[in-house]
């Protein structure tokens, strides 16, 4: 009984000097993906401290049986923009970011609206 009582005196001692000592600050990273601000474009937010620049932002569709064409190439772009020619609906976007040494930072997925562009 003595022990355990001991043992249980010396575990909460260690605890309250653990509970003294600062802690190390761990850099927190993050990747949100936004669609939502419109139809037809999607922005990426990232926090990245401590992470080499420039970041690489690595775009995925999945567009399945849906036409969705892009006017430009959205490889390492923040903002990616795309056009339905015959389709108005959602698909999903999934987007990886990557720092300059190819250290993964993070990713996210998202819903996205497309809708037909005038001729």
């Amino acid at each position: 009984m003595t022990k355990t009582i001991l043992a249980g005196a010396l575990m909460a001692a260690a605890g309250c000097i653990c509970s003294v000592l600062p802690q190390q600050a761990r850099a927190q990273t993050s990747v949100t993906l936004d669609c939502s601000g419109g139809s037809d474009f999607c922005t990426a937010s990232v926090n990245s401290p401590n992470v080499p620049l420039p970041l690489q932002y690595a775009w995925r569709f999945d567009t399945s049986t849906k036409v969705v064409m892009f006017p430009a190439n959205c490889t390492n772009k923040r903002v990616c923009s795309f056009t339905c020619p015959n389709f108005s609906g959602t698909f999903v976007v999934n987007l990886t970011v990557s720092g300059a040494n190819n250290q993964f930072v993070g990713s996210a997925s998202t819903p996205a609206l497309c809708t037909p562009q005038p001729e």
